[in-house]
């Protein structure tokens, strides 16, 4: 996919999970959503943006927006807490993203390495103070979270480092989406 329209999509996509999370039958349950719509805005904002990631993005939207239809029917998350709810649903998304990864790496082993290394870089971007002013600030203090809380960099082909990392972009993405309505309602 060409860079330009790439773009457009992850904007859109990301369109499209912050109306999921405004969304107060859905808000109520999962911050998954604020947290996917801040991981869009990331993956928009950077060089990587291999056609592995974007058909991945699709399948999880796809899988995504059946979630977010459950959760409105009260079929899931009708009750629990939203943080145990938004665990259980980055749970369930990175046992897919695993999944895809396993294909990949059945597939390509070198197509595997290639994906994985260049996500890593990016992690280790975030630790480099000339970048970490253009990156978004919600996935900056997860990513630095998920950091203390490992002890170590942050790896993709760990399914819990993308668990911890993932829980702590839900939670700031839902603070930061509070303090944003709390901002327009004083207006």
């Amino acid at each position: 996919m060409a860079r330009p329209r790439a773009l457009l999509c992850l904007s859109r996509r990301a369109a499209r999970y912050r109306s999921w999370h405004q969304d107060p039958a859905i808000s109520a349950r999962t911050s998954f959503f604020a947290a996917a719509a801040v991981v869009n805005e990331v993956l928009a904002s950077h060089a990587w943006l291999s056609s592995f990631l974007l058909d991945l993005g699709a399948a999880l939207e796809a899988a995504n927006e059946h979630r977010a239809v459950q959760i409105k029917a009260g079929q899931i998350y009708g009750y629990g807490s939203v943080e145990g709810n938004t665990l259980d649903f980055v749970r369930y998304e990175q046992l897919i993203v695993q999944a895809h990864l396993d294909a990949l790496c059945r597939h390509s082993a070198v197509s595997y390495r290639r994906e994985i290394s260049a996500a890593n870089a990016c992690f280790a971007a975030l630790r480099c103070r000339l970048l970490r002013g253009f990156a978004n600030r919600c996935f900056l203090r997860a990513a630095d979270e998920a950091l203390r809380h490992l002890g170590r960099p942050l790896d993709f082909a760990e399914q819990h480092c993308r668990v911890v990392l993932g829980v702590r972009v839900a939670r700031h993405a839902a603070l930061h989406a509070k303090e944003r309505d709390s901002a327009c309602r004083r207006l």
